[in-house]
């Protein structure tokens, strides 16, 4: 599954301007440590009909000028809802990607004064 689903969200979003590492002025490095699929909703026989995606994981926000964390680190998860039968999971997935990044950048913004 390739992160340039997070990184279409960050452009969509319109606040931050990805660019290349020799022009940016902030970095950011996001780990991921869990990924979990949970039975959301049943039909009347028992078979599951969605999941919950959850993506969990950590961004940091880097300073490129000073190094420096440019604000605190977020721990964060990223949800989408799955239903088997409408989609692929990979789908499913790339929209709990792109919710992970989204607030990944309402933490930013939270944080600072612009």
């Amino acid at each position: 599954m390739s992160l340039n689903y997070g990184l279409n969200s960050i452009r969509s979003d319109g606040r931050l301007k990805p660019t290349d590492s020799t022009s940016a002025k902030l970095m950011i490095k996001t780990v991921f440590n869990t990924y979990v699929k949970t039975p959301e909703q049943y039909d009347n026989s028992g078979k599951v009909i969605s999941y919950r995606l959850s993506l969990i994981g950590k961004i940091e926000f880097i300073d490129l000028s000073s190094g420096e964390k440019f604000v605190s680190d977020a721990n964060i998860t990223g949800n989408s809802l799955w239903f088997p039968d409408r989609e692929s999971e990979d789908e499913a997935l790339k929209r709990a990607i792109e919710d992970f990044y989204r607030q990944g950048i309402r933490h930013l913004f939270s944080q600072v004064e612009w």
